[in-house]
């Protein structure tokens, strides 16, 4: 939920004029520096949507089984308690979608990919760290002692970057569908400025 709000925030800044026509002039000579709202903004996106994805599906067929985990206290059925969890694994991916499919047209860059599986591994270590010091796992398939416990969390960073180059993918039948076929070989890493890199 936290990194969709980040996200969307950002996104703020980038469709406010005043934010996008006048930038620092000491990025005046650097076109390619990352500290640019939309360039935040796309790397944002790009990583949040494939972490949703892969959060929700993984929360909806794996983890909620009628019932939830409250203060390391099973709780059966829909009860208020669940509700948290519920939500914080359902609206995040909604909003994203939506902001996606019918507001913006943020494109899927294939180079971002290292940004998925830099923030995989920081997520993976934060949750070993985690699991260690509290005796108790985040998400009770993930526990860093059984041989699937170990080897879940590098098949989900396997998953992620798969996850990403299929949205690339569908990304680009979206832009030209929208009219931005131009920005296509773009994402594609085929223009690099004003050269076009032939195949």
């Amino acid at each position: 939920m936290t990194l969709v709000m980040v996200t969307l925030i950002t996104g703020v800044f980038v469709n406010n004029p005043n934010t996008t026509k006048k930038e620092p002039s000491f990025f005046d000579h650097n076109r390619y520096s990352l500290s640019r709202a939309w360039k935040i903004y796309t790397i944002l996106f790009e990583v949040t949507l494939t972490a949703e994805i892969i959060i929700v599906t993984y929360f909806w067929t794996s983890l909620y089984t009628g019932h939830c985990v409250r203060d390391r206290q099973v709780v059966e059925g829909w009860p208020v308690e669940c509700w948290p969890t519920i939500m914080d694994h359902t609206l995040p991916l909604s909003f994203m979608l939506i902001a996606d499919l019918v507001l913006l047209v943020p494109a899927f860059v294939r180079r971002h990919v290292v940004f998925v599986v830099i923030i995989s591994i920081a997520y993976l270590i934060t949750n070993f760290v985690s699991t260690e010091i509290e005796g108790y796992p985040v998400y009770l398939p993930i526990n860093w002692h059984t041989t699937t416990g170990i080897i879940a969390p590098f098949v989900i960073v396997i998953i992620g970057i798969v996850l990403f180059l299929i949205l690339e993918q569908l990304n680009k039948i979206k832009l030209k569908f929208r009219g931005y076929g131009d920005i296509v070989p773009i994402c594609s890493g085929k223009i690099v400025g004003p050269i076009l890199l032939t195949q």
